[in-house]
């Protein structure tokens, strides 16, 4: 090696080669191949020492950089904040109320569900965190609301220790349940009583049975409509919103029994959904705020319904009142239930969405008279309106409703008992029967008597069943202490 003050000469005898760098050139990768070895980070190998004779060191480094950076574990990444009028934290309770909290945690709110049956919570698509399973007898209830009343009370330090986790930071909880079902119908009570303590608004989701559901289901259903109508007039609970399978059967009866559950849990949530979040965006046409949803939803107390109709391009087209008839003609059949007097509505909101070139075609004079007719049909009623454009691939118009501040829908609640009282009425005819044909005749004959009744909680315990949930519970106990 030769060296002056402005160069150095590196001379490879055995490749017989001559490299020329600068003494500024020569530290600096000195110092780097130091920083390298010390780290151990790069070894001598034969491709080392192939990558500095062909000055690529430059490059070296930077592969190898590439290869520690491809090696590293990639991050999701961070979702933006949902923009909506009000935070929403719900709990679904039973197999049903679970399914739509996984609908509300696919729309970004926060949720968690809890059960008595462990492998319903299996086959939930939510964070496993946000599960929580309340260990309690054999698994499930059978569609008792006692069991399930008992299971809620073993475990409700417990389940507001989980609520308090994952939901208490919401402006609004929201509890989701079946009425017919056996978890969530038996846990309904205490949970909406549970959420009423944290202090803030409660909205309660309740599914009525379907019409090809068992005499168990809508006996449940009137018993559980019975608890909610009272927390919702002593205003412990501030909304209570019915949702009715067998009217949402009508709506997609087509369906394949695969694709029906998601299709119906889609269409309870997304009227909620689309008023919670286009309150919160800006309209160059007309908006509805977060306040005039607050006071539609939570303010009018006691039922709300919701629901939606879809017209299309032909019917809208066809003339200016096609819009306004199509409303008048079809609302009540695009809502979630059926049975309610909608006059008694203290307020009502409307939504109209569509895409923007449908909204520049459309003349205003037609959407007016959408506006017109429910203010005169309701007149008594808060109207709350607003037009939003959406991107959409269609060119549909989306009308929402939300009515509120109604009683009970009666005519479907008497339907409810008088099918419920008929079927239990003949389930009982049927356990005399059996129980008489039982009896060999050696005892006296086995009547149901007063005394009887008085008994029944005691024979239930004593049963087999009964046995096996009090053997069950000592199992749970021992293992807790």
């Amino acid at each position: 090696m030769t060296e002056n003050k402005s160069r150095v000469v590196i001379i490879d005898e055995e490749n017989n080669r001559t490299y020329i760098k600068s003494d500024a050139q020569l530290i600096k990768e000195n110092e780097q191949l130091k920083i390298l070895l010390s780290h151990g980070r790069l070894e001598m190998t034969d491709s080392t020492k192939e990558a500095i004779r062909n000055q690529d060191f430059e490059k070296f480094l930077e592969q190898k950089k590439a290869q520690k950076e491809a090696s590293a574990p990639v991050e999701a990444p961070s979702l933006p904040e949902r923009r909506v009028s009000l935070r929403f934290g719900v709990i679904g309770s039973g197999q049903a109320g679970g399914k739509l909290a996984k609908v509300f945690h696919d729309l970004g709110y926060d949720v968690c569900a809890i059960n008595t049956a462990k492998q319903d919570l299996e086959l939930l698509e939510i964070p496993e965190g946000r599960k929580f399973f309340m260990n309690y007898s054999l698994g499930g209830t059978g569609k008792d609301l006692e069991v399930a009343r008992a299971a809620v009370e073993d475990n409700l330090e417990h389940v507001k220790t989980f609520v308090t986790e994952h939901i208490s930071n919401a402006d609004v909880l929201v509890l989701c349940a079946s009425a017919g079902g056996g978890t969530g119908a038996g846990s309904a009570n205490a949970i909406a009583g549970l959420l009423a303590s944290f202090g803030k608004p409660v909205a309660v989701i309740l599914v009525l049975p379907g019409s090809t559901d068992d005499s168990q289901s809508k006996f449940n259903a009137v018993q559980v409509l019975s608890d909610m109508a009272d927390l919702a007039s002593k205003e412990i609970i501030n909304s209570l919103i019915l949702v009715d399978n067998a009217k949402i059967e009508l709506a997609y009866s087509n369906l394949g029994p695969t694709q029906f559950w998601k299709v119906a849990n889609n269409a309870i949530v997304e009227p909620l959904h689309m008023f919670n979040t286009l309150a919160a965006q800006p309209s160059n046409l007309e908006s509805l705020d977060p306040m005039d949803l607050a006071k539609s939803l939570l303010e009018a107390g006691n039922c709300v319904l919701f629901g939606s109709n879809r017209i299309s391009r032909d019917e809208y087209e066809s003339n200016d009142l096609a819009l306004v008839s199509a409303i008048s003609d079809n609302l009540e059949h695009g809502l979630l239930a059926s049975g309610f007097e909608l006059k008694e509505a203290q307020s009502v909101g409307i939504l109209v969405v569509a895409r923007q070139e449908v909204l520049d075609r459309v003349p205003n004079q037609s959407i007016s008279f959408i506006f017109k007719f429910i203010a005169d049909e309701y007149s008594s009623a808060r109207v709350f309106k607003g037009i939003y454009t959406t991107p959409s691939d269609n060119d549909d118009i989306q009308i929402y409703f939300i009515f509120s501040g109604m009683g009970l829908p009666r005519e479907r609640v008497e339907s409810l008992k008088k099918e419920a009282d008929k079927h239990m009425s003949a389930l009982t005819d049927k356990k005399r029967l059996s129980a008489d044909k039982m009896n060999v005749g050696l005892n006296k004959d086995r009547t149901t008597t007063a005394a009887d009744k008085m008994l029944d909680r005691v024979r239930k315990n004593k049963s087999a069943v009964g046995k096996l949930i009090s053997a069950s519970r000592k199992d749970i106990l021992d293992r807790r202490r």
